[in-house]
């Protein structure tokens, strides 16, 4: 018994040198074992950092070969993993709405429309169901919205997009 005992210790020992330990050592390590993208590792590194994951979680995401086994490991973590979600998504959407706003015509409020489009088929295809938002991020999204629907208007009626005018009389 005594010798079984010294044999698991030093295979768990060999074990946690094999497993990263630091959050963004983990996805990492998951994220050479399957593609990945960028934006979702960082986003894993974060809800790990934020929910402070312990050794289980680290290690099954460490040795998880597909993004459905990361979600497996993640999935009792769901609470601060939305709030995190919830907050780059909240950052990302100020993005453009910071873009549209600096436009000055059709043409570059298109470049962001297309981006942002862009952006929600990724999130699509990463299987991101948009989060259920409470009171205060539904009057937060809201506002941003009627912000870029105004610049939107602005960039698409104003800049060098105006009919030219009846110079020969």
């Amino acid at each position: 018994m005594r010798q079984l005992l010294w044999v698991w210790v030093a295979f768990a020992a060999c074990d946690q040198g094999a497993n990263p330990t630091t959050c963004k050592d983990v996805v990492t390590k998951a994220r050479g074992a399957f593609d990945m993208r960028l934006e979702r590792a960082e986003r894993l590194v974060g809800s790990c950092e934020l929910s402070s994951w312990n050794a289980t979680t680290k290690s099954c995401v460490a040795n998880a070969k597909t993004q459905s086994a990361v979600d497996t490991c993640t999935e009792g973590l769901a609470g601060a993993h939305r709030h995190l979600e919830m907050e780059e998504a909240m950052k990302k959407l100020t993005e453009f709405k910071d873009q549209i706003c600096a436009c000055t015509d059709s043409a570059c409020a298109q470049r962001v429309s297309d981006g942002m489009t862009s952006w929600g088929q990724d999130q699509a295809r990463e299987n991101h169901e948009p989060a259920k938002m409470n009171e205060e991020e539904t009057k937060k999204v809201t506002q941003i919205g009627e912000q870029m629907g105004k610049c939107m208007q602005k960039a698409m009626g104003g800049g060098g997009d105006s009919p030219p005018t009846n110079q020969g009389g």
